[in-house]
């Protein structure tokens, strides 16, 4: 798993974009015949928990902060720009911002959602998780 050097890697159009030197450096990696993949780690928590949070924001940018402030999503509207009509603009919504990371991660990205506990605590907490 790789994890890129920026803390803004979950945000669309931030600072993290791999470079040429890292797409040859994972070359090499295929080379070997070394699985490699880039973690975006809970991007549905980013998205309509962080995405519009300004602290979250400025930890990651610091004096940065009011160069990528334009970057935020609206409070409110759970990551969205503004109020999806329907599932389909949610859909699409979701898949450019996919999309958009895996293309900054040279194609490379690995969903990941989050972990999932253990059988008897789920029950003790009185969930199930279903795995699709």
């Amino acid at each position: 798993m790789c994890y890129p050097g920026f803390s803004d890697m979950q945000v669309k159009d931030g600072r993290c974009v791999l470079t040429k030197a890292d797409a040859e450096f994972l070359a090499s990696m295929d080379r070997a015949k070394v699985f490699t993949a880039v973690q975006l780690g809970e991007w549905g928590y980013y998205f309509h928990n962080l995405s519009m949070n300004e602290g979250f924001w400025g930890d990651i940018y610091g004096n940065d902060l009011d160069r990528f402030k334009s970057l935020m999503k609206p409070a409110g509207l759970a990551g969205y720009d503004r109020m999806p009509t329907g599932k389909k603009e949610c859909y699409d919504t979701l898949k450019g911002y996919s999309q958009s990371r895996s293309k900054d991660m040279l194609g490379r990205v690995i969903s990941v959602p989050g972990q999932i506990a253990p059988r008897g605590v789920r029950r003790r907490m009185g969930r199930e998780v279903r795995r699709i």
